[in-house]
């Protein structure tokens, strides 16, 4: 019984992957109707699932946060990931993830293809480059170049998470390839460069036992890293020339989020004077357009799910954490669970979802091999 309610489920997680991989936005009328026939098909697996009451308080705090943003600012963001990590109770992630994967990847070709048959518009971006010119970015369908290129890394990523045993070298340098073909049309630095040093990164941890042993250690180091190091790079703008240069290759991000902090107060919850602010910053899209809560609770459960990462030993779920916590610092996806494939592991404490035992079973061969090589 349980196993035919989770069709439901998977079938909701097919259209909002499917529909986000298209490129509409969370404000999307498409994006927001599909989403509501995605929630009616969970509605029998949500009300037949037996919910803890810790379960309850927690999913239940972040709802409310979600609707009441929706009510007062109109964002959909919380309020859309808050029930998307609902369906996760007693449901297997691995499977989420592949699901999002094949979307994903079917989503992408449908758009470039339908571009570059003039189905749809491929519309050409020129954008100012400082000591470069004017360059030419080409969108392939998708409302702007960095979401073409964002559009690939996140496959990219789960593809790495889903193969991740079969990855070598060629496959990284496949990868790499594709990843620069995409950037040489789209021109989009920050996810071209933070996905090449996400493939070293893989192959080092592939090839080296104490990069792959550091990494659950760095979590929450790599957390609150990127949060302080982008409130700080914006409260130095004006004021350090080392910042002023690193604005120039961040193409303004940073002067915007110098802007923010000056002219605008830090909200409880959403509000619709900050919708129209560009974000390119995950941490403060989540503070400024989600709420001081909101961020409260985001972070609150991020620590708790490091914990059980690395507890558990989960290689590619922290490979995939740390990657999206670096990635964030330029994109404004933290908040949102269908760009932010990390928050699916929040399933594990909100749920006490249980850890693969194909897992557990790598960790306890691991402190073997440990053991074996002391003696």
């Amino acid at each position: 019984m349980v196993k035919k309610l989770d069709i439901g489920v998977y079938l909701f997680w097919i259209i909002i992957s499917f529909m986000k991989g298209i490129g509409f936005s969370s404000a999307n009328p498409i994006y927001i109707f599909s989403y509501v026939i995605g929630i009616l098909l969970t509605f029998i697996k949500i009300i037949n699932v037996r919910y803890r009451k810790s379960e309850l308080k927690n999913i239940g705090i972040i709802l409310l946060i979600g609707i009441i943003n929706y009510i007062v600012g109109k964002e959909t963001t919380i309020l859309f990931t808050a029930i998307a990590i609902a369906t996760l109770k007693d449901i297997d992630i691995k499977k989420i993830l592949k699901i999002m994967f094949f979307t994903r990847v079917i989503a992408f070709i449908i758009v470039i293809i339908s571009s570059l048959l003039g189905i749809i518009p491929n519309n050409t971006i020129e954008f100012y480059r400082e000591g470069i010119g004017f360059v030419k970015r080409m969108t392939f369908g998708y409302s702007h170049p960095n979401l073409t290129q964002a559009s690939f890394v996140l496959i990219a990523v789960l593809y790495v998470y889903n193969y991740y045993e079969k990855i070598d070298l060629k496959r990284v340098v496949v990868l790499e390839l594709l990843n620069y073909l995409i950037y040489y049309f789209t021109v989009s630095r920050s996810g071209f460069f933070i996905l090449s040093i996400f493939l070293v990164y893989v192959y080092l941890m592939k090839r080296i036992k104490r990069v792959n042993k550091n990494s659950k250690r760095l979590l929450n180091a790599t957390l609150f890293f990127s949060i302080l190091f982008s409130f700080i790079v914006a409260s130095l703008y004006g004021k350090n020339t080392i910042v002023n240069k690193m604005d120039t290759i961040l193409t303004g991000r940073i002067t915007y989020m110098s802007e923010t902090i000056k002219n605008y107060q830090i909200p409880f919850f959403s509000t619709n004077k900050y919708n129209n602010i560009l974000f390119d910053n995950g941490y403060f899209d989540l503070i400024y357009n989600g709420g001081l809560l909101a961020f409260a609770w985001y972070m609150y459960n991020q620590v708790k799910t490091n914990k059980i990462l690395a507890k558990n030993n989960l290689e590619k779920e922290i490979m995939v954490t740390l990657f999206l916590f670096i990635y964030c610092i330029t994109e404004s996806y933290y908040a949102s669970i269908i760009m932010n494939i990390s928050l699916v592991f929040f399933a594990y404490y909100v749920f006490s979802s249980p850890i693969s035992g194909n897992c557990k079973k790598k960790e306890i061969n691991d402190g073997k091999l440990q053991n074996n090589t002391k003696r």
